[in-house]
């Protein structure tokens, strides 16, 4: 589509494409005709926000959908791409986790003074989810850079960022008498930006980049008798590194562990006799016995432990 000014100059120009792949039912896609009847007629708002100016079709009934809209303004020299990814296996098993299988969005901005690249975004991030019986996953992911990066990062710097984040578990598996159960979650981010200040040194860094990286486990197994769930053992493992640099120079790690085998509740039966003085003139001695109970636990092993290790000043 165009846009022509009043002296038929062309002041603006877009295009609207959308590609499918899996079913295109009569019913399937988005009516692109009836969806981009005219251009957006502004582009106000901070820069961050220039792209909502640009619609994007709804999902179809196609396994993945991809829109892109394109739109370029000739008397601001403004460029503004925004797409967005809907993706969906014919069972479900796979699919966006935002509403109508919405994979996440795609916006570019070019100026002559600024611009940027996001691939999601840290509170919007690509989203795949996953559930199988009782196996169940999800995959997160962004990536951003420009002169200016979205929230949650500090305003007026440039950089680049990007994460993943990637979390699983098998459920509950039951075969015979025994069970089992595991779980996992494992990430990056990664931050390098300009303009960064540190209030704890007191300085403004021009280029200072973060890094951590995460995982960690646990799980169980046991044995099911009489209705009930005993656990044979559980087991938890996590990792954590950090680190900031070039100046002020900074690094974490820390490494923990804990885990329970064979425990079980013990239950210890006591005695408990009371006495006291009563009848005439309280010289007969009266005594009563009762059963009390106290229960402890009792393991083969219980315990953890943690390591951890920090060098140098980090940047708050």
């Amino acid at each position: 589509m165009m846009e022509m000014s009043g002296s038929y100059g062309l002041t603006r120009i877009g295009l609207f494409v959308s590609a499918k792949i899996g079913n295109f039912g009569a019913s399937g896609g988005a009516n692109l005709a009836s969806t981009y009847k005219t251009l957006p007629t502004s582009t106000a708002g901070s820069m961050t926000d220039k792209s909502a100016s640009v619609p994007r079709p709804a999902q179809s009934s196609a396994i993945m959908t991809a829109n892109l809209g394109v739109d370029y303004n000739f008397s601001t020299n403004e460029l503004i791409v925004a797409g967005a990814a809907y993706f969906s296996t014919p069972d479900g098993s796979l699919h966006g986790s935002y509403a109508n299988n919405k994979v996440g969005n795609v916006d570019m901005y070019f100026s002559a003074n600024s611009w940027y690249i996001y691939v999601g975004k840290p509170a919007t991030p690509l989203s795949l989810s996953f559930q199988k019986g009782t196996f169940t996953g999800s995959a997160t992911a962004y990536l951003v850079t420009g002169s200016s990066l979205p929230s949650p990062f500090q305003n007026g710097g440039s950089g680049l960022g990007f994460a993943y984040d990637l979390r699983g578990g098998t459920g509950m598996m039951r075969g015979s008498i025994f069970y089992a159960e595991l779980n996992f979650n494992m990430g990056l981010k990664f931050l390098l930006q300009k303009n960064v200040y540190c209030a704890n040194v007191r300085q403004t860094k021009d280029w200072y980049a973060t890094l951590s990286v995460y995982f960690s486990a646990s799980g169980r197994a046991g044995v099911r008798v009489g209705g009930s769930d005993y656990d044979l053992a559980q087991a938890t493992v996590s990792a954590n590194l950090n680190a900031g640099g070039m100046d002020p120079l900074y690094f974490n790690g820390t490494l923990s562990f804990y885990a329970r085998i064979l425990c079980n509740n013990l239950t210890i039966w006591y005695p408990e006799t009371n006495c006291w003085w009563g009848g005439w003139h309280n010289t007969v001695l009266h005594c009563s016995t009762s059963w009390k109970s106290y229960t402890t636990e009792v393991c083969l092993y219980k315990g953890g432990g943690s390591i951890d290790i920090s060098l140098g000043t980090k940047c708050n």
